[in-house]
């Protein structure tokens, strides 16, 4: 597979395939993603007039029906199998419903051309990147995989390039429907506190402030402008920072300690980030959520959610959308209800089990 510079490959991949590489926001979305996950989520208002799979002003299926199909699917992208300690490069995705059920996984043509694990990874509009990571060979060289999706909503066929920036393991990252936000992670000297940021509307690989102290294997959020890293503390405990992107000067901000937190999956709405399973102050967690509110990009006291998950989940894939959670780890897929202003669970037994997968740990999913 022929590899390009990231600028000249991605904006040569966009001519051929139509794609304006430009993209508007989500209109009325609250959520953001983190950590392999792109989320878009309308608010309560723009519910009834907007249709999941359609414009703005089309019928909305889950206005009259709560089981209709809502013309988008789950998707699955690559992840590792523990089984045969190997990165995968297989896709799967399945029928979303309203009221948040999955339809049964169906493996797509698509395939992973170099398959790696531990990157980052994203739906920037109608692009999938996947962003560093390790290979079966154990390669860390900044390979950026990327495809679109047309207009029939099926996922065209990897194409590549590369750049140094992009040599990251375990690195710590969020979007939106636009940008790629990307934080530390770790190679043969132990964590880094590089920061970057891939921004689809140029398309430019921007490097950003340097962290206060090194990340990897925890969480993010972005929100606007507001980038907000989870970042490992020199008591053993860690550090929640944020740097706002239009005002890159200021630096990072250290705006509260959290117990130490790694290994774990999130997602994030307008009013908060849901930190999902890995381990809170070196203790094993497969069944906790942790929510931090943000307000604003302020962030509030974390709540720990203990032993809600029906399964345990190890380095899951965590995405929202239209207020629902949804978890992959291992074999087990399930997805929980959010309240009604996304900043909490909408119950004390929210979550249930979807259709099973071919086990995988640490995949890239969204919503499309």
């Amino acid at each position: 597979m022929q590899r390009k510079t990231l600028l000249g490959a991605v904006a040569s991949f966009a001519a051929s395939a139509g794609l304006a590489l430009s993209c508007s926001s989500f209109s009325g979305t609250d959520s953001t993603a983190a950590n392999g996950d792109a989320a878009t989520e309308p608010e309560a208002g723009d519910a009834a007039a907007r249709a999941e799979g359609g414009d703005a002003g089309a019928q909305d299926p889950c206005a009259t029906d709560a089981g209709a199909l809502t013309g988008k699917f789950l998707w699955v992208v690559g992840g590792f199998d523990p089984g045969n300690n190997q990165p995968l490069d297989t896709i799967f995705r399945a029928a979303r419903h309203c009221d948040g059920s999955l339809e049964p996984f169906v493996k797509v043509s698509t395939t992973i051309p170099d398959a790696t694990v531990r990157g980052a990874g994203a739906l920037l509009g109608e692009t999938v990147l996947l962003v560093g990571g390790v290979t079966a060979k154990g390669a860390k060289d900044g390979l950026v995989q990327y495809a679109r999706f047309d207009t029939a909503g099926e996922l065209g066929s990897f194409a590549s390039s590369f750049n140094p920036l992009a040599a990251t393991f375990r690195p710590v990252f969020a979007a939106d429907s636009s940008r790629l936000a990307v934080a530390g992670g770790s190679d043969d000297a132990g964590m880094s506190a590089s920061v970057w940021s891939l921004d689809s509307g140029t398309p430019t690989v921007k490097s950003l402030p340097i962290l206060l102290s090194p990340a990897a294997n925890s969480a993010a959020a972005l929100q606007g402008d507001t980038f907000t890293v989870v970042a490992q503390g020199s008591d053993g405990g860690s550090s929640l920072l944020q740097l706002s992107l239009s005002s890159t000067e200021d630096g990072w901000q250290n705006v509260g300690g959290l117990p130490g937190l790694f290994d774990c999956g999130s997602a994030s709405t307008a009013k908060a980030m849901f930190i999902l399973s890995g381990y809170l102050a070196n203790k094993a967690t497969p069944r906790d959520v942790t929510v931090i509110p943000l307000t604003n990009g302020n962030a509030g006291t974390p709540t720990v959610i203990a032993n809600v998950l029906p399964a345990d989940a190890y380095l899951p894939g965590v995405t929202i959308e239209r207020g629902f959670l949804y978890v992959v780890s291992g074999s087990t897929v399930s997805y929980g209800e959010l309240n009604s202003a996304g900043d909490g669970l909408k119950s004390s037994d929210p979550f249930k089990v979807g259709p099973t997968l071919p086990t995988r740990d640490a995949p890239l999913i969204f919503i499309h």
